[in-house]
This record gives structure tokens, sequence and C-alpha cells, in this order.
């Protein structure tokens, strides 16, 4: 979807007939049946969607991360005790 504007996203979501966040939760499933009316996505509801998934993947990368950097530690403290 690069190069794709939130407006652009909204359409293509309209065409493919998913369902809006809060439609999705009402009705358990992504995608309308074929002949069912839906509603449109708005550009702004999108763009905090994507700010959104952008923001949990760079705190999930930094706490993975800080997990390896502190199990690095962790072993070096016990080979060190080891040794001792």
């Amino acid at each position: 979807m690069k190069g794709f504007s939130t407006l652009d996203i909204s359409k293509l979501l309209f065409e493919k007939k998913v369902y809006i966040a809060t439609d999705y939760r009402k009705f358990g499933k992504a995608k309308a049946d074929e002949n069912e009316l839906i509603r449109a996505w708005i550009p702004t509801t999108i763009l905090q969607v994507l700010k959104k998934i952008v923001y949990i993947q760079e705190h999930s990368f930094k706490a993975e991360i800080k997990s390896i950097y502190l199990k690095g530690k962790r072993e070096k403290g016990l080979t060190k005790n080891i040794g001792q």
C-alpha cells in the first residue's frame, strides 16, 4: 500500500467491502457479504490506525532489544560467577 493516500485506502477498503472497526466488532467478521451495504472508512480513522500500528511496532521493537540486552547481561553475570 506504499504510496497510497488515506483516501485511496478508504476507497479500497470500501471496494473490498471491509467493515469499519465498530462494525467489525458488531458483526464479528472483517468483510461484508456481497449484497450487504457497508459504511465507508474515514481517512482520518485510517491515519490513526496506521499511526497506532507504527507506535506499537516501535515500542515492541524497543522492548525486544531491551530484553536481548538484559539477557546478555544476565548471561555474562552467570559466566563471571561460575569462573570465580
